[in-house]
């Protein structure tokens, strides 16, 4: 005998019929809810301000993403853009006699420098002018490090 089964999803907030499953975490818990169309544009406008300001942290990998290896491959198509920007970055910094590590992440003052000479055409005057005088970032401990401040910026998709 064939059957047919419906799954109906329902407004975890409202009891109405909902369009979708929103995947979030905070505090460590990777949380589930299924809602309309409207209220998980009110949950995502809601949140951010929130996510602008964060950083990706490592996700733990549970559950059927974790066995197959799915979440892995949607990260990886991002991280090759990230990885292509920051070579860039450390090769233009070294070029621009930066003192830059191999690995690990790049300075704040380094990143802003590249950025702001690519805003602007390049020009042997350019150049100079995007190089800072004797601040923090060959030698000297930038004033980030030495307030305890964080200095440091990683990109992510």
């Amino acid at each position: 005998m064939a059957q047919i089964r419906t799954v109906r999803l329902v407004d975890d907030m409202t009891g109405g019929e909902a369009d979708e499953t929103v995947v979030f975490g905070l505090d460590g818990a990777v949380l589930e809810i299924e809602l309309s169309s409207g209220n998980a544009r009110a949950l995502r406008e809601a949140l951010a301000p929130f996510v602008v300001a964060a950083r990706r942290a490592g996700a733990r990998r549970t559950g059927r993403r974790a066995q197959s290896g799915g979440s892995r491959a949607r990260a990886s198509a991002g991280g090759v853009e990230i990885r292509e920007h920051n070579r860039a970055v450390r090769a233009w910094a070294r070029d621009s006699g930066f003192k830059v590590s191999a690995r690990g992440r790049l300075s704040a003052e380094i990143v802003a420098a590249y950025e702001a000479r690519a805003a602007e055409p390049e020009t042997k005057a350019t150049a100079a002018r995007s190089r800072p005088r004797k601040s923090g970032l060959r030698n000297e401990p930038s004033s980030a490090a030495q307030s305890g401040t964080p200095s440091s910026v990683q990109f992510s998709g």
